[in-house]
């Protein structure tokens, strides 16, 4: 069997800290959100929100994502919704391009071995000093697909880990 990557699935990830949002929006401000959306200056890409914990809660929604690329940094809004209301302060947030053009969010507790267990596959070794981190192409091409890689994407729905 050919070994896969994660290149087959995703062109890159930004991974972040969840905050508290403003006025019922959700607004991250981060130049690595470049990565994904490049120079654009505006777009609502279709994104599907998924949260995920250690008690095996999985709630999935697809909703619309606004990109918007600005003078002094690049910003990303969203309205709250199902997924976000489970969020609290300091929860990990990734947000991947998939290779058919849409978004994956996906939302764990900090501090969970599901938290861990994301921030692990997109490369996060020292979970401790964490901030965020921004996880290029190449990265996403030098990843090869195991036995644990599987077991993670299908957790979030992409493979069936016995595949």
């Amino acid at each position: 069997m050919i070994s896969q990557n994660l290149w087959k699935f995703f062109f890159g990830a930004v991974l972040m800290h969840w905050g508290a949002p403003a006025g019922g929006k959700n607004v991250f401000e981060n130049t690595s959100l470049t990565k994904i959306f490049g120079g654009k200056s505006r777009l609502a890409v279709p994104t599907e929100f998924i949260w995920l914990d250690d008690k095996d809660r999985y709630l999935s929604m697809q909703e619309t994502l606004d990109w918007h690329g600005k003078s002094r940094g690049y910003q990303i809004v969203f309205a709250q919704n199902e997924v976000t209301l489970h969020a609290r302060a300091g929860a990990g947030l990734c947000i991947v391009q998939k290779r058919d053009g849409k978004l994956l969010v996906i939302m764990t507790p900090k501090g969970d071995a599901v938290y861990n267990q994301i921030n692990w596959l997109f490369g996060v070794i020292n979970q401790v000093e964490f901030d965020h981190m921004c996880v290029s192409a190449t990265s996403m091409f030098e990843r090869k697909i195991e036995f644990p890689e599987k077991m993670i994407l299908g957790q979030i729905g992409l493979v069936h880990p016995l595949v």
